[in-house]
Formats: structure tokens, sequence, C-alpha cells
């Protein structure tokens, strides 16, 4: 469904009207193969730099990953830019059951922050 409505035309980097991007939204979702492939597809289409971008509040897609608990988003995003925030820290701490997405992405955030 994602791809299709990239494929029609529909803007990656939309906002509502708090900033909340449609990378954001995806980053809501579940952990399932489908959640993760449309977080890729938006991510693909709108650019790395979406994974950056924060809404009004001043969170990234890597926070709501984080609040949502959903790894494979979190891991996705976390390895492709520094860490910024605690929360980055939080839910590698808070997701021990997901094994090795968790460790992979602990790994990533200390490499590319210096902690």
């Amino acid at each position: 469904m994602v791809q299709a409505l990239l494929q029609a035309g529909a803007n990656p980097r939309a906002e509502d009207n708090q900033g909340v991007t449609p990378l954001m939204y995806a980053c809501m979702g579940g952990c399932s193969d489908g959640h993760v492939q449309s977080l890729q597809y938006i991510l693909d289409a709108a650019g790395p730099r979406a994974a950056v971008h924060m809404d009004h509040a001043g969170r990234n897609a890597a926070d709501y990953a984080a609040q949502f608990l959903n790894a494979p988003q979190f891991h996705i995003l976390t390895t492709m830019r520094p860490a910024r925030t605690r929360s980055d820290l939080w839910l590698v701490t808070n997701m021990l059951g997901y094994g090795g997405l968790a460790v992979d992405a602990l790994r990533a955030i200390t490499r590319t922050s210096g902690r």
C-alpha cells in the first residue's frame, strides 16, 4: 500500500499540523515485516534527511520508534545516523527481549556517538 501511494505521487516528506511525517507514523506501527518494509519505502523516497527531521515537539523518527518500542524501525534509523537523544539508550536497555537487534542498535549508538 505505501509503495503504491509513493508511486502514485504521495509526498514522503509531508507533515501534519504537528510536524509529524509519514516516516514518523511508520515508526508508530508494529514490528511486522510489512511495517518495516513501509518504513524502508518511505525512507528511500524521502531521503536520509527525513530520519533527522524533528516534529514541533523536537522528536525525530527514532524517538517515535523508541516511544512505541519498535526495535526493527529503531535499528534501521539508529544505524544510519548518530545517536541524538537519551531515548536511544533507553530503548536499547528496555528491549532486551529483542535480542540481537538491541545489541546491534547499542553498538551502532556507541560507535556513532562516541559514548
